[in-house]
């Protein structure tokens, strides 16, 4: 008793909760999960809080089938001693909670459930023992089933993965109503008919069971039309042989989506491709369903959505649906109530259905405490006004009155609900209305008035009735003494005085205005802006002193502090770690960490911080043996049970991060890593210091190679242990994790590197002992879970085993044509020589040419003589020919042509390989470790006729002469002198731009009298 009386107490008391805060989700849910925790004597009050509750929010997918199963089991409880009539009043009843549900989300478990709901109540399940099966008839017709089913095909039959589920019991259900017709009666050959056209139909549909589907086609022709089974099939066969192409973009869509985690920005990206191609509008709108599914309380997934039906299916119902369903799930934006606003106005709807509408906007917004928002549907509903009053062109009356009106009714509820904050842009939307609308600068000043009255001491709003009496009021005497009204408040701090004096200054000099008394020169201004600037400027180099090496780069950036020049200037598009100056590091040695909690998931989140208002945890640089080390981010001391996969959600990047991982240490402890595709992005994560990690504030370092980037190379030939293995024929959709988790069984793997290519991916995985990599060549010719159709090839990577390909004696590579030569322009060039079998141009992906292609000739000795071509002038270039070679890496003709004309880049042509794991240096044999580029093209040797010489391996990449970057020198104030610029090693003579060997004004007085003789 005393446990049901705690459950009552506890009920009694969420529900005043749920009184005085109707709109808090977390309320409605613990009011439902508390009633049916009291059993079926609540039932009616549970199912008024589950119509409550969906009278404001959208449920999610457990919440409607618990709720719809509580219905369907209530249903069946009372069916066996209800009258037909009240049975089908009850189902139908049931039907319509149905579709509420599916109105929501696009959710497959949802439709099943109804589907199966609509077959029991068309063909009820029969008892065994019962010998007549087709006695049993439901409460609902096939009709009207049929056409749900239908309906369910219209939602879902895009959904690539998941589709077939749904049509498979719509297939069933029609099978079966064609096993209880009579054979050979005219409804059992429209049954037959209907089928074969439901799976013929289906054919042209892009799904992932398409095989599967195909198959079971078969054995339905055979049963009911057997005579005619191949030339059906044969027809089934074509068309399912179109639609595979298709299949195979979507499976690629599929994979990325995964490897991404069906994250928002993929889904976007996928609608972006498919947006742009012709007839695929309905997918879009599938993958938009599926994309609100997951990502329901991203406003900027659903504005995407809504442009998009605006501009590609504009359905009136279809986006009026779309809108009520964006305000429901994301209530507090004011963007999507004001897209709500005006698309209801562009459909016609009413005055007060708009008003309405902005009224419910107005109790949620304020509810959720969010003035941007507000801030926002008030832009919106004006905007409402506004165009009244420019269609009517009234500048007074009933129209221009309204408009007023709304600006009064929103800065008052601003205000209710906000407070006086400070923050005047209602106020400034009005005023600015007055003056450009209504022509009424008297009005605008009053409402200045009022607000200074309130707001006596708001510099930003003294700043603002300056700049209005200045512009429009046309009264300077009033626009100086407002700002020296501010200056003499007390209490301000440097930045606001600073602001504030810059404001008069601009006054000062674009007007000419010196005061009322004309005690204040223009200079004595200036000195005292100058003067609160300066005293700025030291405050923040003083805080950011504090913050150690990231957070003195990060105010070094705003502030306006004159930095010495260094010893050598590293390229800002340098994308290696530098390495850090030690005074820096010694500074950064000193700091502390601190940071307030961000609004993510409790279980993982980023804490952010406001550096200048803690110090920072000093963060050394963790070295590893990776030569992506500069791309990944250590957290320091996980949990072991952590899982890596969540840190794919951990910090907000414009791509995902392409690996995550955890890794135990000698000490016991664990750390977690996590690889990002870009280095800004492993920047910006490091700058956040901390992060949330199952409730546990973990530090953040960055990570540094244990060695420079030019030194990590294939293994060398004599290094009796290999530890690196190959693993090709693999998937586009692989990323490192899966490669991780299904090699990492055999040993700790020290790094990955994984290629993309356009068809096709390769990856170099590095053990840590040569015995791990010797374990992990069990798994070639296996496949990869997710990937069953592709089987890779796994060896030990080793370069001094790659067979050399064997070079065409009968092709030849010519390069340097222009983009506008054609196959006919070289083949007049080259059959003078012989008989062509075949002329290849190569074109890039956008199919425009890349100046290089291949002549294959039937006969060796006609491909010999061809080889007088070279050099000969093409169309105003002169072309290069020579013999292809398989096996000789990038451009080592162009690079002779590029020689010729004074090219000064070095190296095979501008490419600059980054030699990684498993990437030496450009140049170099084929194979592993030494493949062609996929951007590069086939080059040989430019040779005479007579003669064709060896090509050797070309490196492409020259270590640059660089040493350590020393640290800054003593920092110079604004408009103190310029530091000297700096002369790379190497470099000789004066440089450009230095005062070293450059005119004096004594040689610039001699031109000048020259010119003047």
């Amino acid at each position: 008793m005393d446990g049901e009386g705690e459950s009552e107490n506890e009920l009694l008391s969420v529900l005043d909760e749920l009184n005085k805060a109707p709109f808090n989700y977390d309320c409605h849910t613990r009011y439902i999960s508390l009633l049916k925790a009291l059993g079926p004597a609540m039932a009616d009050e549970l199912r008024q809080a589950r119509q409550s509750m969906h009278s404001i929010f959208p449920l999610s997918e457990d919440l409607w089938l618990e709720w719809l199963q509580a219905e369907i089991d209530s249903f069946d409880e009372l069916r066996p001693g209800t009258d037909s009539e009240s049975v089908q009043t009850l189902g139908r009843a049931i039907l319509e909670l149905f579709e509420l549900a599916v109105q929501d989300y696009l959710s497959i478990p949802i439709w099943k459930r109804y589907l199966e709901f609509v077959s029991e109540s068309v063909f009820p399940a029969v008892d065994e023992d019962e010998t007549d099966k087709t006695a049993s008839e439901g409460w609902l017709t096939e009709e009207e089933a049929r056409t749900i089913f239908q309906s369910a095909l219209q939602a879902t039959g895009l959904h690539f993965q998941k589709s077939h589920i749904l049509w498979n019991m719509y297939r069933d259900f029609e099978v079966t109503a064609l096993e209880r017709c009579s054979k050979g009666s005219e409804a059992y050959s429209k049954h037959i008919e209907t089928v074969r056209a439901l799976y013929l139909a289906r054919l042209q549909v892009p799904h992932s069971e398409i095989a599967q589907t195909f198959n079971d086609y078969s054995p339905f022709e055979t049963r009911y039309d057997n005579a005619n089974y191949e030339a059906r099939l044969k027809n089934a066969s074509s068309i399912r042989s179109k639609t595979d192409r298709e299949c195979a973009k979507r499976e690629a869509t599929e994979r990325r989506l995964q490897s991404a985690g069906n994250s928002a920005h993929a889904f976007l990206e996928q609608i972006e491709f498919f947006g742009k191609q012709k007839g695929d509008a309905f997918h879009v709108r599938t993958l938009y369903e599926r994309a609100i599914a997951l990502h329901f309380l991203d406003a900027s997934v659903w504005e995407s959505y809504i442009v998009f039906l605006m501009t590609k299916m504009r359905v009136q119902s279809i986006i009026m649906s779309v809108l009520d369903r964006a305000v429901r799930n994301c209530n507090w934006s004011g963007e999507l109530w004001g897209h709500r606003l005006r698309i209801g106005e562009i459909f016609g709807e009413s005055e007060e259905e708009s008003t309405a509408i902005f009224g419910r906007a107005c109790s949620f917004i304020t509810e959720l405490k969010s003035a941007d928002q507000f801030v926002v549907l008030m832009r919106n509903w004006t905007g409402f006004s506004r165009r009244k009053v420019h269609d009517s062109s009234a500048s007074s009356g009933p129209i221009a009155e309204g408009l007023r009106m709304a600006h009064k009714i929103g800065i008052q509820v601003f205000r209710e609900a906000f407070g006086n904050n400070g923050d005047f842009r209602l106020e400034e939307a009005y005023i600015h209305d007055e003056i450009n609308l209504f022509n009424n600068v008297a009005k605008a000043r009053a409402i200045y008035d009022t607000l200074l009255l309130s707001n006596p001491n708001s510099i930003p709003l003294h700043i603002l009735i300056s700049g209005f009496e200045r512009h429009h009021g046309r009264d300077l005497g009033r626009a100086h003494w407002i700002l020296q009204q501010a200056l003499g408040k007390p209490g301000m701090k440097n930045d606001t005085r600073e602001t504030l004096l810059k404001a008069i200054v601009d006054l000062e000099r674009d007007c000419g205005y010196s005061g009322i008394d004309g005690k204040d020169s223009f200079y004595e201004v200036l000195a005292k802006a100058k003067h609160a600037e300066w005293m700025c400027i030291v405050q923040r180099v003083k805080q950011a002193e504090k913050q150690g090496w990231a957070g003195y780069t990060e105010a070094a950036a705003t502030a306006p502090v004159v930095e010495a020049a260094t010893e050598y200037e590293m390229p800002s598009n340098n994308k290696r770690p530098v390495e850090v100056p030690e005074e820096v590091q010694h500074v950064s040695k000193k700091a502390k960490s601190s940071g307030d909690d961000h609004h993510q998931p409790d279980m993982m989140q980023v804490d952010e911080q406001n550096h200048l208002e803690k110090p920072a945890e000093k963060k050394e640089f963790y070295v590893m043996d990776d030569s992506n080390a500069g791309n990944i981010i250590r957290l320091v001391g996980i949990k072991p049970e952590t899982d890596p996969s969540f840190f794919k959600t951990l910090f907000s990047t414009k791509t995902p991060p392409i690996d995550y991982y955890i890794k135990p240490n000698e000490d016991g402890s664990t750390d977690g890593f996590i690889e990002f595709a870009r280095t800004d992005d492993a920047v910006q994560a490091a700058l956040k210091n901390t992060a949330k990690v199952y409730g546990e504030s973990v530090p953040i370092q960055r990570c540094i190679p244990s060695k420079k980037w030019t030194d990590f190379d294939e293994t060398p030939a004599e290094t009796p242990e290999k530890t690196k293995i190959y693993v090709s024929n693999l998937d586009c959709g692989v990323t490192k994790p899966l490669l991780r988790e299904a090699f990492g069984k055999f040993g700790k793997i020290k790094e990955i590197r994984l290629v993309m290519r356009q068809s096709i991916a390769f990856a170099y995985i590095e053990f840590e002992s040569g015995r791990s990599a010797e374990k992990s060549l069990e798994l070639n010719n296996r496949t990869l879970e997710g990937f069953p159709g592709r089987k890779m090839t796994v060896a030990i990577s080793d370069k001094t085993k790659t067979k050399k390909r064997v070079a065409d004696p009968k092709e030849l590579i010519v390069t340097n044509f222009t983009i506008g030569t054609t196959k006919d322009d070289l083949m007049k060039l080259f059959d003078k020589y012989g008989m062509v079998k075949d002329i290849r141009i190569l074109k890039d992906q956008t199919g425009v040419s890349r100046g290089v292609g291949f002549v294959e000739y039937e006969d060796e000795a006609s491909a010999k003589l061809a080889l007088a071509v070279n050099g000969t002038e093409l169309d105003g270039k002169f072309i290069g020919v020579a013999p292809s070679d398989p096996n000789v890496r990038g451009g080592v003709h162009a690079k002779e042509q590029q020689n010729a004309k004074g090219s000064s880049h070095g190296g095979a042509g501008n490419a600059r390989a980054r030699p990684g794991l498993g990437h030496p240096s450009r140049g170099g044999g084929g194979g592993r470790g030494g493949g062609p580029d996929r951007d590069s093209s086939r080059s040989g040797t430019a040779g005479s006729a007579a003669s064709a010489p060896e090509v050797k391996p070309v490196t492409a990449f020259v270590p640059r002469n660089a040493s350590k970057l020393k640290a800054p020198a003593q920092r110079l104030a604004v408009n103190s002198v310029a530091a000297a610029p700096v002369k790379p090693a190497g470099v000789s003579g004066p440089m450009k731009g230095s005062s070293e060997g450059g005119k004096s004004n004594d040689d610039f007085r001699k031109m000048l009298t020259k010119k003047s003789e």
